[in-house]
Parts: structure tokens; C-alpha cells; sequence
């Protein structure tokens, strides 16, 4: 299981690089326009997963990290958002490298964001593929709502990954 999610990080770092890059076609006012998806825009979904990657990374650590909300905008415009998301893929590669295959065992208990007062105890696999499936399934949100744009949106299926790897292709 170690080594499905330390694929898993370099899988989430790629299609991470690849959004980012098409956004950056964008102009500012496409890319921070509102739209029908979930956090309004492409800006504050890409905010989201990078804040809820946070949220749950310093849960899984037995750390406190207490965003205002699940909306909270980290970063205000894309530059600031992609740096960010780039030394957060290489600290999460770095942390899932670390683990063995007993940490993933070990029971988080943290407290929730929306529910005031409740807790929650989640084993650190649990977490990870939790953190993984969000981001993809947010990911293809954005990935759709770059369909509606003259950026062509990218490939993202994992398959892709594969290739780009075998061939020395970082992304």
C-alpha cells in the first residue's frame, strides 16, 4: 500500500503541474470568473484543494491547522497559488517517502471544520486516499470548467502519468 501512495504523490504532483500550466493561459478575468462549480471560480477551487491537502496532511502529522472555512482563499491570484502548490506536492512527497507501511495504520483524531465539537478518527491510509480521491475529483471540476475556455484542458488520467514517466516526460 506505501508504494500505491507514493505513486499517488507523484501522480497528484504531475496533473497538479499540468493544471497549473493551462491556467496560466487564462487571462485574470477567465480564470477568477464565476462559474457553476463548486467554490465559484477556477481560482477558489484550486484554493480549496490546496487547503484542504493542508487541513488533512497536518491532521495525518498530529498537528492543528484551523482554516476560517472550507472556502477560505489561501492565495488571491495564481502565481502566489502555484508556488504554493508546488512546495506543498514536493512536502507531500517527502512526507509519504517517510512513512512505512505501520504508520498508515496509525488512528488520527482530529476535530471538524464544519461540525462544532465533533470529532473524528481516521487512520492515516484513510486520509491519504481521501486527500488523493479530492483532488482528483476536484481537479476534473476545473479540468471541466477549462473545457468551456479557449485552453484546451490537459490529459489527466493516470495512464498518461505512466507514459510521461517512462519517457523521462516530467510533466
Amino acid at each position: 500500500m506505501i508504494d500505491y501512495f507514493q505513486m499517488m504523490t507523484r501522480y497528484n504532483q504531475w496533473a497538479n503541474k499540468r493544471i497549473y500550466r493551462t491556467c496560466r493561459f487564462l487571462s485574470d478575468d477567465d480564470y477568477l470568473q464565476s462559474r457553476a462549480m463548486y467554490f465559484g471560480s477556477i481560482h477558489s477551487c484550486l484554493n480549496h484543494i490546496l487547503l484542504l491537502d493542508q487541513l488533512w496532511k497536518t491532521r495525518a502529522q498530529g498537528r492543528e491547522f484551523k482554516p476560517s472555512s472550507l472556502d477560505q482563499v489561501l492565495y488571491p491570484d495564481l502565481e502566489s497559488l502555484t508556488a504554493a502548490r508546488e512546495v506543498a506536492d514536493e512536502r507531500l512527497i517527502e512526507w509519504v517517502d517517510s512513512l512505512d507501511t505501520q504508520q498508515l495504520g496509525t488512528t488520527v483524531t482530529y476535530h471538524s471544520v464544519t461540525r462544532e465539537n465533533q470529532v473524528g478518527h481516521r487512520k492515516i491510509r484513510e486520509i491519504l486516499a481521501h486527500l488523493f480521491n479530492h483532488q482528483t475529483h476536484h481537479r476534473g471540476q476545473v479540468h471541466d470548467q477549462l473545457s468551456g475556455t479557449y485552453a484546451k484542458p490537459p490529459e489527466l488520467d493516470v495512464i498518461h502519468f505512466f507514459i510521461d514517466t517512462e519517457q523521462g516526460r516530467p510533466g
